[in-house]
């Protein structure tokens, strides 16, 4: 399931007792049942589940492709510059449109915050690349029907964009937030798997109170509907089979 929230934390002084205090005022939310805090509050409410059958593969020895796809998400809607959208996939989009809902809903242009004193902590995972991409340049590699490791460097530096990799690094969607909020304060980026985004949050609030930064864009971003995501995570599936078969390996493995 793929949900993106960014919600934007800032700290106040408490005029009594002269401590910290941290409170979320703004929320972008981009995730199947809803894009924005209002549509997805109200497919909260009345129950509606945005979990169906996908499109993903047709390889009949992989479970059937099941899960919550994000739709009708336009990236030029949020994304500025749009050449940015180049050097984008569809997960740092997703984390821009989010964490640019935040800052909406937490009115930061209108009541503006140092740039120096706006900060972003952003979870990530590992994002796939998109199959095509690469498609021509491991065609070009085969030999005799066998891949040629010894070509690999040469062909896909000759056909591979020369800003590729700047897609799919996992800091990335951190920096472009930083970028298209202006804020230059502290900027992190947390790879830990699926309790990325929390971690995000508990550091956030860690910078907050140790007075680094007035406001904080935090949040977290994850593919996990993508064929190869698809494919990794069914080679550890989270089933009971899954558990039975590490119990008989032994505790420790």
């Amino acid at each position: 399931m793929k949900s993106f929230k960014a919600p934007v934390l800032e700290a106040f002084s408490h005029v009594m007792s002269l401590r910290q205090e941290i409170v979320v005022t703004g929320v972008g939310v981009v995730s199947p049942i809803g894009i924005g805090k209002a549509p997805f509050w109200t497919s909260l409410r009345e129950g509606r589940s945005g979990i169906r059958r996908l499109d993903l593969h047709h390889d009949p020895t992989l479970p059937p492709p099941i899960g919550g796809a994000v739709a009708d998400f336009d990236p030029k809607q949020y994304v500025r510059p749009r050449k940015s959208l180049k050097v984008m996939s569809r997960d740092i989009q997703l984390a821009f449109a989010a964490a640019d809902l935040a800052c909406v809903d937490a009115q930061l242009r209108e009541k503006p915050v140092a740039p120096e004193r706006l900060g972003v902590v952003f979870g990530a995972g590992i994002i796939p690349l998109e199959l095509d991409e690469l498609t021509g340049t491991y065609r070009d590699c085969i030999v005799e029907g066998k891949f040629d490791f010894h070509r690999w460097g040469r062909v896909a530096m000759a056909e591979l964009y020369p800003l590729w990799m700047l897609k799919y690094l996992p800091n990335m969607p951190a920096c472009h937030i930083g970028i298209g909020q202006d804020a230059r304060g502290p900027n992190n980026s947390i790879t830990l798997g699926d309790v990325s985004s929390l971690s995000a949050l508990a550091e956030a609030a860690r910078i907050l109170e140790r007075g680094q930064a007035d406001a904080i864009i935090a949040g977290g971003v994850g593919a996990g509907l993508h064929p190869a995501a698809w494919m990794r995570r069914h080679n550890a599936p989270l089933t009971p089979r899954a558990t039975a078969w590490s119990t008989a390996r032994g505790p420790g493995r």
